[in-house]
């Protein structure tokens, strides 16, 4: 016989009592949480419809989703197991479909200990793939904004010299910038060279300018491609005296002051520098983040040393003029239509020329920056050097049609058609100039 079990209903509480009541609760519970994933399925499918109807990219993977055949089950499951709607295999089918990112956090913070899901991690891990990824794409964009920001000013080369001689000073404390006591600054015949006597050997590449120490010419100024400079031993043993690592690019130019102590480079790293001859050292570096094409000093009437400014023609098509004690531009001459390549004191410094590649001469007064005279004619070159004569009455200019002309420098600033020199075929290459110092040779080359 079964036994009757009575069930007591206590009227002041809802709490039931006995195995009955126990399974009663169980299975409303069940009946609650399948109609609620019900409700959470059907809205998940709706908003998956809706993307894709949007034509929406997602990085989920469809192709883990199982398909119909393996879904549905054998009949001899069937057979086994009552129904087909349980509450696992609507877990198994869930898992499977993806789900939008608002969902993700219902699914994470919803009940999974009520039997609907078997592993309460398994909704999260769908997503873990998805939330690497938009760490590395944040990572790497940060690491592209850092990359960018970076870049930042080449490096300035360290200037260093070394001294190839065995001592620096000789038994009468001199050094190598006193010129000898047999030579004096003083006019003297000159003649045209018959023979090469010595070949200076030292730069690894070409070598781009030469220039004698002013008056006496006892040492000689070297630059390269190299971006070295070399003083070298006219006199004597004609050796290496000093070498200077001085830019970090080719060096366009390179000018002694009037008494030779100090000289000025320029250099397609964008620097003009200032160096002591005697030691080696660079005194000051200037730049306006332009290349300079030349550098020359303000030489004063007397030409006896201590200039205070320079000018510098470059490829901004301006003439700037730097003071050296502030370091800083105190004027500009701007009219010029390319690139300034030469410039050319006359009227002992109170004026000066400049030639650029606008195939023109301008002559400025030296503090105004206003032309005084423009000399331009459509059969004109362009005229990459120019040099004053030695007694300052003459310019001379290398022209790039194959010529060398010369301009009077006083009062009115013409052409001397009768003295133009021809023979060279170097037509598009710029060709250096010299005179010697009785005035009576040029030398081109």
């Amino acid at each position: 016989k079964k036994k009757e079990v009575s069930v007591e209903q206590d009227a002041s509480s809802d709490q039931f009592l006995g195995p009955w009541a126990k399974n009663k609760s169980i299975k409303e519970d069940e009946e609650e949480s399948q109609e609620q994933a019900d409700k959470i399925q059907e809205i998940l499918r709706n908003r998956e419809a809706k993307k894709r109807k949007m034509g929406a990219e997602t990085n989920y993977n469809f192709n883990t989703k199982p398909s119909s055949e393996s879904q549905r089950p054998s009949d001899q499951d069937a057979q086994d197991t009552p129904t087909t709607n349980t509450p696992s295999a609507r877990q198994d089918e869930s898992l499977n479909k993806p789900t939008s990112k608002k969902n993700r956090n219902s699914n994470s913070n919803s009940n999974l200990n009520d039997g609907f899901f078997s592993d309460p991690n398994a909704a999260s891990s769908l997503f873990n793939n998805e939330k690497i990824s938009d760490e590395d794409e944040s990572i790497r964009k940060q690491q592209e904004s850092l990359s960018s920001d970076k870049e930042a000013d080449p490096e300035q080369i360290q200037e260093q010299t070394t001294f190839h001689l065995p001592s620096f000073r000789d038994y009468q404390n001199r050094t190598y910038i006193t010129p000898p006591s047999y030579l004096r600054a003083t006019e003297h015949t000159c003649y045209v060279p018959k023979k090469v006597i010595h070949t200076y050997k030292g730069h690894k590449n070409g070598t781009t300018n030469i220039q004698l120490f002013p008056k006496y010419g006892h040492i000689l100024l070297s630059s390269g491609i190299d971006g070295t400079i070399k003083i070298w031993d006219v006199y004597n043993e004609r050796r290496l005296i000093r070498t200077i690592n001085a830019h970090k690019q080719f060096i366009r130019g390179i000018n002694f002051s009037g008494d030779g102590k100090q000289f000025l480079s320029c250099s397609y790293d964008r620097f003009i520098k200032l160096w002591d001859t005697e030691t080696g050292v660079c005194i000051s570096r200037f730049s306006n983040k332009r290349i300079p094409y030349c550098a020359q000093f303000h030489t004063l009437e007397n030409n006896t040393g201590g200039e205070k400014e320079f000018l510098v023609g470059g490829s901004d098509r301006k003439i700037s003029q730097w003071d050296i004690s502030s370091n800083k531009i105190v004027q500009t001459y701007e009219d010029h239509l390319g690139a300034v390549n030469s410039i050319a004191y006359i009227d002992q410094g109170r004026r000066f020329v400049s030639s650029s590649d606008d195939k023109s001469l301008r002559i400025w007064e030296y503090g105004i920056s206003v032309v005084i005279k423009l000399i331009s004619d459509p059969s004109m070159w362009s005229v990459p050097v120019l040099k004053t004569s030695v007694d300052g009455k003459y310019v001379l200019g290398q022209s790039m049609d194959n010529n060398v002309y010369v301009w009077n420098a006083k009062e009115r600033f013409g052409q001397e058609k009768s003295k133009t020199y021809r023979g060279h075929l170097v037509s598009g290459y710029a060709c250096g100039l010299a005179q010697s110092p009785d005035g009576e040779f040029l030398a081109s080359g």
